[in-house]
């Protein structure tokens, strides 16, 4: 937080209220980011359960979440402060279609994601854009590359075998993304070694889940 300077007079020092626009000054300054996580059907997430404890510890910053569904994790997300937006998909966001006239349907979705998301960063003036799915990735961040906002890429997983498809595709996807983080050394190193990129900014995190209190948790949010 930022300081309020103290005035000092011959007068004995007495508690003085703070200036009406410190709160202000203090919201215009904090960081403002931009979280788009998309969540599965299940509810059962680690990856959104370990975004939801940082979420919550976060102090001088101002988080919009873009997420598709409201859910028991959307009501802890604004209890916490965020700005959470519910932008419904409509689809399943890894459906995969077989025929041309599906592929073309999904990559205009995708386009059109990517021109809302991008307004909506350009509204709230967004400093730093965090993208905690894969499948949030396509509906987000070529927009918002476009407008120069660094994106940071949560990769949650590690996958049994890569087609050409899928190397150049997860090429872009590192390639549009200023830095990628994914959960373990193990992981930084296959992402390196199944893409054949030095990848100098892929950074590992290990999982910060307090399990005693992600099981009350879930249990809480299952019965709710």
């Amino acid at each position: 937080m930022i300081a309020v300077e103290e005035k000092f007079s011959a007068a004995p020092p007495r508690a003085k209220p703070a200036a009406p626009h410190a709160a202000a000054r203090c919201a215009a300054e904090a960081l403002r980011v931009l979280v788009v996580a998309f969540q599965g059907e299940k509810q059962a997430d680690g990856g959104t359960e370990s975004l939801t404890q940082l979420l919550v510890r976060y102090e001088n910053v101002r988080i919009t979440v873009l997420t598709q569904a409201e859910t028991a994790k959307t009501a802890r997300w604004r209890q916490a402060g965020c700005n959470v937006l519910v932008w419904p998909l409509g689809y399943q966001p890894g459906a995969h279609p077989h025929h041309a006239r599906g592929r073309l349907l999904r990559l205009w979705r995708h386009l059109l994601w990517n021109a809302r998301v991008a307004w909506l960063a350009f509204s709230k003036d967004v400093e730093v854009a965090h993208i905690n799915d894969p499948h949030a990735l396509w509906h987000v961040a070529v927009g918002l590359r476009l407008l120069g906002i660094p994106v940071i890429y949560n990769i949650r997983d590690t996958k049994p075998k890569f087609s050409a498809r899928d190397i150049l595709k997860w090429r872009f996807a590192f390639l549009i993304t200023q830095s990628q983080i994914v959960l373990s050394r193990e992981m930084q190193s296959f992402w390196r070694r199944s893409l054949g990129l030095r990848a100098s900014k892929l950074f590992y995190i290990y999982s910060i889940i307090d399990f005693s209190r992600r099981s009350e948790e879930h249990t809480s949010e299952l019965q709710s």
